[in-house]
């Protein structure tokens, strides 16, 4: 996934769901300034599937989405009101906001 800034992720923020809302386990996510890169399983199943995602923002605030592709089927419509996670951060990881906090402090 590509962001007009720079992201940072949040723990357990990024989710691969199979259809009836089953986790499908991934390896872990990376981020590299404006692009997070997501290895998917090597062996997904046909069917549909849907990426729920949460990371925060450059300036500190979380943003989120979802998304859906198919396997062999066609992708589920996502409608605009899906929880995106389960994670409950409403905001940047505390290094971030302490770092930022000190910037402010400086300026």
């Amino acid at each position: 996934m590509t962001f007009s800034e720079s992201v940072n992720l949040v723990d357990g923020g990024i989710h691969l769901l199979k259809g009836g809302g089953l986790t499908v386990t991934t390896p872990d996510p990376t981020v590299d300034g404006h692009t997070v890169s997501w290895r998917m399983p090597a062996h997904l199943a046909n069917g549909a599937y849907v990426v729920s995602w949460r990371v925060v923002s450059a300036d500190g605030h979380p943003i989120d989405g979802a998304f859906a592709f198919g396997i062999g089927a066609a992708a589920p419509v996502v409608p605009d009101d899906i929880p995106s996670s389960t994670s409950s951060a409403t905001t940047a990881p505390w290094p971030v906001v302490g770092a930022r906090l000190i910037g402010y402090l400086a300026f």
